[in-house]
């Protein structure tokens, strides 16, 4: 993964197939850095202030489930994820 700044904010990038991951997202970009363990951006700006992004996927899903407290209906997985086999996605629920 690689992340790049401008004045229109935070991009990531998918260095194998040089494609954008997801959207620009609003954020520092005068200074970008990763954490050690690749979980967590770091944006800082010329006003001394930081933000850190999380960036762990799974991190994600458990707060997505947390939030809607319940798993996609196979109608939601059949419009966001097409043909792929529906499963849960929110362990324990």
């Amino acid at each position: 993964m690689l992340a790049s700044g401008s004045t229109g904010g935070i991009r990531l990038w998918d260095v194998r197939s040089g494609t954008m991951i997801g959207t620009d997202f609003g954020g520092h970009a005068k200074k970008i850095v990763f954490t050690p363990d690749g979980k967590s951006l770091i944006s800082f700006g010329t006003d001394y202030d930081a933000t850190r992004w999380d960036l762990d996927l799974a991190s994600w899903q458990r707060q997505a489930c947390v939030v809607a407290n319940r798993n996609l209906t196979q109608k939601e997985w059949h419009d966001l994820l097409g043909e792929l086999p529906y499963r849960h996605t929110c362990l324990g629920r």
